[in-house]
């Protein structure tokens, strides 16, 4: 019998894991650490701080998962190739549902208490649990009926949107940030006596000024038009055009294998996924009395991110298969604009918040619009899901080219 040949791509994506597991690791140990001290300054939140700790400590325990069932593809087993199958039915919502409602309904009871060792202890569960459960109904819902394809191709699809895929994503952002940066320096450096008062806002920043102070003193730049339009064109245009393109990074990586479009469906939604959980798991490091909130607004955007991708990954099976550019631009454009369209709504929403702190209380009729536009983006995501999944359902069992015909 002839020894199995080496799976390269298994290989590589171990290396990630074991890469990604180590920093996760010391992430964890360090910030619990510093959780632990928290607890004695009355001024430290430390519960926020343990809910990054829990956070890392999550995530490095879910890539050892993945590390498991890749590593059995690269042994050649048999079990490697299982496939996989979100288990989902219809009547699962009534128990989702519900415990989604309890997890922020008794976190949002522990914050008010204000006790600060009860919030140390429980918030850190509360919102892995809080950020977990609709993820897993909204991917329910979305790939009911379908697959993820063979075991290891979908943990590894999961190590590779927890490790790959956010390190271009947050590298390609930064350098856009920094150029806008730069081009904004360079702008000020010109106009007359705006280095001196640039120079002289800086020294009374570093004065360890309150909040409120602060705000006052940056409320002439922060309300300039142009800072304002280089906000929301970062929002809603370069953001969404860096992470709709990569986050799909698996099928992009597998699309030639994939035999139909609900395959690229199915990817896709677990690409979003796993990149709503590292999201939302990042920024929902708050143990005041913020936290439902903050975890109850991820609960569309995790949304947002799993439809985005979903339809993404039908557009990229479709490009390599039927090389469908016109239906992949297309589809491009609108995930970006839905995207940019949310952010937008979530800086109009930050907006209105922060014009009572800088002398700007008219901004707070920005506020209706803004979460009027969340509750339509929501409501039209949903449709947009369930469309896809119904249409694409069968969709596994055909060729991407007879699906392609079949739908014209």
């Amino acid at each position: 019998m002839q020894p199995s040949k080496t799976h390269w791509p298994s290989i590589l994506i171990l290396i990630a894991i074991a890469l990604g597991v180590l920093g996760l690791a010391t992430a964890s140990m360090a910030t619990a650490v510093a959780s632990l001290v928290g607890l004695f300054d009355e001024f430290t939140d430390a519960a926020g701080t343990m809910i990054q700790s829990a956070a890392f400590g999550f995530e490095a325990c879910l890539l050892l998962v993945c590390a498991w069932f890749i590593f059995q593809k690269t042994m050649g087993r048999e079990a490697a190739e299982r496939i996989v199958q979100f288990p989902f039915s219809i009547w699962h919502i009534f128990i989702y549902l519900p415990a989604i409602l309890f997890v922020l309904g008794f976190g949002a009871l522990i914050t008010i208490t204000e006790i600060k060792w009860l919030a140390w202890l429980t918030l850190p569960i509360l919102t892995i649990g809080s950020v977990c459960l609709p993820i897993a109904l909204i991917l329910g819902v979305g790939s009911r009926g379908m697959n993820f394809g063979a075991r290891w191709k979908a943990w590894g699809t999961v190590a590779i949107s927890m490790s790959i895929s956010p390190i271009l994503m947050v590298t390609i952002e930064l350098m856009i940030l920094a150029a806008i940066v730069i081009i904004w320096a360079i702008y000020l450096s010109i106009q007359p006596g705006m280095v001196e008062r640039f120079n002289e806002l800086v020294f009374a920043l570093d004065q360890n000024l309150n909040e409120e102070a602060a705000l006052s003193l940056l409320a002439p730049y922060l309300s300039r038009p142009g800072t304002i339009a280089s906000i929301f064109l970062y929002l809603s245009l370069f953001v969404p055009l860096v992470e709709e393109f990569i986050k799909p990074l698996a099928v992009w990586l597998f699309a030639r294998k994939m035999k139909s479009a609900g395959d690229g469906l199915s990817l896709g939604l677990l690409c979003g996924g796993v990149f709503a959980l590292i999201e939302s798991l990042n920024v929902g490091g708050n143990g005041g009395t913020a936290w439902s909130v903050i975890v109850g607004v991820r609960i569309g955007t995790s949304l947002l991110h799993i439809t985005a991708s979903g339809l993404m990954g039908v557009a990229i099976v479709q490009l390599f298969h039927q090389k469908k550019v016109a239906r992949f631009l297309l589809t491009y454009a609108a995930v970006v604009l839905l995207h940019g369209l949310w952010n937008a709504c979530a800086a109009g929403t930050a907006m209105a918040t922060l014009g009572e702190f800088i002398d700007r209380p008219q901004w707070i009729w920005y506020m209706p619009a803004a979460l009027g536009g969340f509750v339509i983006l929501f409501g039209g995501m949903s449709l947009i899901l369930i469309a896809a999944n119904r249409r694409l359902v069968d969709a596994q069992a055909q060729p991407a080219g007879a699906e392609t015909q079949r739908s014209g």
